[in-house]
């Protein structure tokens, strides 16, 4: 009250306008505007507009809102919001996101932020009473945010944390129909909506993703190294011990390929002769259920039991049958070395 009541006197002042004058103007008594400037009340809201009219000034100026006092309150909230997280001092996070929420009302970050604080505040409550309670205040702030929030990434935070504490109040199901909504977050939601046989197919299926994409980044983007290839295959067998490589087979074959020039540059020629060999196995396994049989899969080592893949599903370019490839792969210059060999002609003619 006392900061619009020292504005209604400063813009009163440079109008030259005395007490009694502006009462006159507003219909009021001179002692409401007394009480005003000295901070005893407030003026009614349906003088607001009146007021800015008689003294010149738009409601931002009479209220002591501007632009540059707005930035430099944020910065001093979103300063001390993120101290808390050197201080570790969670209360006083609470109490800085409290006033941020009041000072900013419908504003979605400083919402969402109060949210998350509420959430993980929970946990220092010891009775379940009051966990409970906090769970379920939190779960309504994050929902209000999801349902108001245009920003796409606030409102993907939000619905992690909605997730994350529908899950601690045992609600799977609805945090299920939240995660839907999620466009990003995936990894971090599974565990709260999943159930446990769901979440290790989706955890398999995660690392496998990374494991193929470690297998080609050894064999393509790290092939300068020349333990690249020795190390994908170490791997390969450490993760896959049974053989049953599936779609693995691919990678196995050009696997052998680097190692088999390899060995001819080293002069090895038995070496490489044994390695091409092998090289090809993997290309006709490969062919064999991709294109001879094709249809679905199931992985059988111990990390991926429970991932199934349907070759059919692959994308092909063209004609990727490995073996339609043999003769030109055979061809290259750097095999010149082995063209008398019996074993080579052998591979030659298949």
């Amino acid at each position: 009250m006392n900061q619009i009541g020292q504005k209604i006197k400063e813009y009163r002042k440079k109008r030259d306008l005395t007490q009694e004058k502006l009462a006159e103007y507003l219909n009021v008594s001179f002692q409401a505007v007394s009480k005003w400037e000295t901070g005893v009340a407030a003026p009614d809201l349906s003088l607001i507009v009146p007021l800015t009219r008689v003294l010149g000034v738009s409601a931002d100026e009479l209220l002591g809102i501007t632009h540059e006092e707005t930035d430099a309150r944020r910065e001093e909230i979103d300063k001390a919001y993120d101290n808390t997280y050197r201080t570790g001092d969670l209360e006083e996070r609470y109490r800085i996101m409290e006033e941020a929420v009041a000072e900013y009302p419908g504003d979605m970050k400083y919402l969402e932020d109060f949210a998350w604080v509420v959430s993980n505040r929970s946990f220092s409550f010891t009775d379940d009473k009051t966990l409970a309670s906090e769970q379920e205040r939190a779960i309504s702030l994050f929902k209000r945010v999801v349902e108001d929030c245009e920003d796409e990434k606030i409102r993907n935070s939000a619905l992690l944390g909605l997730c994350q504490n529908l899950y601690f109040r045992d609600r799977r199901e609805e945090a299920r129909q939240y995660a839907e909504l999620c466009t990003e977050y995936e990894d971090r939601l599974a565990p709260y909506y999943l159930t446990d046989e769901e979440l290790t197919a989706f955890r398999e299926r995660q690392l496998e993703n990374h494991f193929m994409a470690l297998i080609d980044a050894l064999i393509d983007g790290l092939s300068r190294y020349e333990s690249a290839a020795d190390t994908a295959e170490k791997i390969l067998l450490a993760m896959i011990p049974d053989g049953n490589f599936i779609w693995y087979h691919y990678h196995l074959y050009r696997i052998k390929l680097k190692q088999a020039k390899r060995a001819v540059q080293l002069e090895d020629y038995d070496s490489a002769a044994a390695l091409l060999e092998d090289m090809v196995r993997h290309m006709e396994a490969y062919d064999e259920c991709h294109f001879t049989h094709p249809g679905k899969y199931r992985f059988s080592a111990p990390f991926f039991e429970h991932l199934e893949v349907d070759t059919r599903e692959v994308c092909h370019t063209g004609d990727d049958v490995l073996m339609h490839g043999l003769k030109e792969i055979l061809a290259a210059p750097v095999f010149n070395p082995l063209r008398e060999r019996e074993d080579f002609k052998a591979l030659e003619r298949l």
